[in-house]
């Protein structure tokens, strides 16, 4: 190989990196933020990993009903990732930006088989598909495992235009296409609309006469649909506290204020706009351009344009009924739940498929005569890429400095499951006492099924978690009092932060401790409180104070008291005072 040719491979590569760089962002934020603490949604699999591992496992534990999805195939993933790497929560994670690359990489080889362009070209468009495809607008999303089920169906759809697309005969292309849209079916509700989207592509034929040649196996196609469907309706059940379907009927203007604001959420945050206004002025403008787009292929009446077409209007079709769907189903929940960054991989696709159109749609019309086509396309094409970078980065960076924020959440959040034996604290009080003694168990079953990497903390003695003096980092935190409020309580306030000291602690620590006894965790302490001579070191540890009132009988009277700043990364506690507290005498 000379050096022209390693000059170029090395360029390629170069190009690739380019183009990947979006995915590789959130890939590293992914990784570095990203809490082994499971959320929400989550916490329902506990029973399904307790029949796996103890062997009573049924199909009907596999197919039943997750709010309205059946999540068999999920299910199945989420067992096998928690045999392999116990329940770490993070790998659902990696997975779904696995499986994002996945769809990145197919959509590409589409790309690559739709549209004439030189080869740098291809690669600007792929890095604007990626700008989309991993927007940092789905941050709550990225880093939330159970987002994988959202995930699958995208990813089967577009591996849907891929295998249509190639050059494997027509029976491999059916069996292959089935096969995904069965798996897309049982990931999540959404899925079932592979069916018919992949129909369009699938029986594509080079003329119009060749496409009912193949009548037979249209008929087996809708017939597998149909069966796929009923199953997954057989014993189907509203959710409860879902809105009516017919809602749409009574509020049909808010339905389409939803639509729009659930298209238009990945572009329009950040701008200072109010955000419903700028979704859904986004949204019509983007569905407007899709509509003329289509229309103008119509026009022409070129089946070899249509053909190139169609993966992208399949694409496109994907985003606007998935969007109609959740309209009709969740419209009643209100309109800012549009807004939910866990919707964005529906709505991604047409945007996606909007930027493919308009470069094949304006290409074609480039061909036309000079005196047809005196309008400027280089001139229109620079002001939409310009449109759309900047409402990318201002969602992108609004989004972006969202992270941090999810991050010290999700560690305050693994604190409190991790103490949760200990007592309830503030992450969880906001639930109410069926809900939060529901989560207490599936807690303490995952931690006796040893699912924890970190198990609970289900013994009061200090010194089995404690960190030695030489671990403990200098200005951790500080107890600046204790003292008896208006009531006769006893107050303790100080403040600490997490042993970064870049972010407050995750969970405040108190102990008590009768004369040479050990010091036993008494309660916890997780009030947040404005510290402004403390974030003058860093503005994130703004709220790093407390003031904790200590409940009525918890502590001795001769007790000496210590707080001690715990740590969900280490899983250890630092002491804050190293002199113990004595409680203060009771006023007469």
């Amino acid at each position: 190989m000379d050096g022209s040719q390693k000059n170029d491979r090395s360029f390629r590569w170069l190009l690739i990196a380019a183009a990947l760089s979006p995915g590789l962002l959130i890939a590293s934020i992914v990784w570095k933020t990203g809490v082994d603490v499971p959320f929400w949604d989550e916490w329902e699999l506990v029973p399904v990993f307790k029949k796996a591992f103890t062997g009573t496992l049924t199909w009907n534990d596999l197919f039943a009903q997750h709010n309205e999805h059946r999540i068999f195939f999920p299910r199945l993933i989420f067992i096998g990732l928690a045999r392999i790497f116990q329940w770490n929560v993070c790998v659902p994670m990696y997975v779904n930006v696995l499986c994002v690359f996945l769809a990145s990489v197919a959509l590409y080889r589409v790309q690559k088989r739709t549209l004439d362009l030189p080869p740098d070209r291809h690669y600007a468009l792929w890095f604007l598909t990626n700008l989309m495809l991993f927007t940092p607008f789905q941050g709550h999303a990225w880093i939330w495992g159970i987002c994988l089920t959202n995930t699958i169906p995208l990813l089967t759809l577009v591996l849907c235009l891929w295998t249509c697309s190639s050059p494997l005969s027509f029976p491999s292309k059916f069996a292959a296409c089935a096969a995904l849209s069965i798996f897309g079916t049982f990931s999540t509700g959404n899925g079932m609309l592979n069916w018919g989207l992949a129909f369009p592509l699938l029986f594509s034929a080079p003329t119009w006469s060749d496409v009912f040649k193949r009548k037979g196996s249209m008929v087996l196609w809708i017939s597998l649909a149909a069966c796929s469907a009923a199953l997954y309706f057989h014993g189907y059940w509203k959710p409860a506290k879902h809105p009516s379907l017919l809602s749409v009927v009574d509020a049909p203007y808010d339905a389409v204020r939803y639509f729009f604001a659930f298209l238009g959420a990945p572009l329009g945050h950040g701008s200072g706009i109010p955000v419903l206004v700028l979704t859904k002025f986004v949204a019509l403008i983007i569905v407007l351009m899709f509509a003329l787009c289509l229309a103008y292929v119509l026009w022409c009446r070129q089946y070899a344009l249509f053909q190139r077409v169609l993966p992208w209007a399949v694409l496109g079709l994907y985003s606007l009924l998935n969007a109609a769907v959740i309209a009709v189903g969740r419209a009643g929940f209100g309109i800012p739940q549009a807004l939910s960054p866990r919707y964005a991989v529906f709505s991604v696709a047409l945007i996606v498929a909007v930027v493919q159109l308009y470069v094949i749609v304006s290409a074609e019309i480039q061909k036309k005569p000079r005196e047809q086509n005196a309008f400027s396309w280089s001139g229109l094409s620079l002001c939409l890429l310009t449109v759309f970078l900047m409402l990318h980065v201002q969602t992108s960076a609004q989004s972006l400095a969202e992270f941090g924020t999810l991050y010290a959440r999700n560690l305050r959040m693994k604190a409190a499951i991790t103490l949760i034996d200990i007592g309830p604290s503030e992450p969880l009080l906001h639930m109410d006492d069926r809900k939060y003694s529901e989560f207490r168990e599936y807690a303490l079953t995952a931690n006796n099924l040893k699912l924890f990497r970190q198990p609970l903390i289900t013994d009061r003695r200090i010194s089995l978690i404690a960190a030695s003096s030489a671990e403990t980092p200098i200005n951790i935190g500080a107890a600046d009092g204790i003292r008896h409020n208006e009531k006769g309580n006893v107050i303790v306030h100080g403040w600490g932060l997490a042993p970064d000291g870049k972010r407050p602690a995750d969970m405040l620590l108190l102990t008590a401790s009768v004369g040479v006894g050990e010091e036993l965790i008494v309660e916890l302490i997780d009030s947040r409180v404005r510290r402004d001579d403390i974030a003058r070191w860093s503005k994130d540890s703004l709220m790093c104070g407390y003031v904790h009132e200590i409940l009525p009988g918890k502590v001795p009277d001769n007790a000496m008291l210590r707080v001690w700043v715990y740590d969900a990364i280490s899983a250890k506690a630092y002491a804050v005072n190293k002199e113990l507290l004595k409680l203060p005498e009771k006023s007469p």
